[in-house]
């Protein structure tokens, strides 16, 4: 995406839509050919990427999130998901910490569970810690997710649309 100046004053007095008197802060100029290459979702290396730096993750919006779904008004989390579906134009959220924070319990729940019923040995419990969240939580995540996505841009899609009307797709 080519990112250009801002005009500078004397040049928003003729019509050139600038904001300040000598303005430098680049902006993205909007063409049609870098419109394509803009999606809402992350790509799974950005997703990662993310994970890994805590500075980049959300984790007290995380935890008051998952709070609330623990609770009896769950219908907040949909109301603070419909809002970010009005802001960026993505059901998803962006940030990786409540995933970071699924495992992480998820990790602690089986290493417990290998404790509580005396798994033989160190690498025993390590397997079955990493078989609950690859195999359990991932796989079955992805599977589900893949199948979801599907079955909704198919057969749960309205066809009538206005000229006005965003196309609507169900992201992964």
């Amino acid at each position: 995406m080519p990112v250009q100046s801002r005009p500078s004053k004397s040049s928003a007095s003729r019509g050139g839509g600038g904001v300040g008197v000598g303005s430098s802060l680049p902006y993205i100029h909007s063409s049609a050919d870098s419109s394509s290459h803009l999606s809402s979702t992350l790509t799974p290396q950005q997703y990662l990427q993310r994970m890994t730096d805590l500075q980049q993750m959300d984790l007290q919006s995380a935890i008051d999130q998952m709070r609330t779904l623990l609770s009896f008004y769950p219908q907040r989390v949909y109301k603070m998901a419909y809002y970010r579906k009005q802001t960026k134009n993505h059901w998803a959220r962006d940030d990786p910490a409540f995933c970071f924070l699924q495992v992480i319990m998820l990790a602690a729940s089986s290493i417990f569970y290998g404790f509580a019923f005396r798994i033989a040995s160190f690498s025993a419990i390590v397997g079955f810690v990493a078989k609950s969240i690859l195999i359990h939580w991932l796989g079955f995540g992805v599977v589900m997710a893949s199948v979801g996505t599907v079955v909704a841009n198919r057969h749960l899609m309205t066809a009538e649309r206005s000229s006005s009307h965003v196309k609507q797709n169900v992201e992964w």
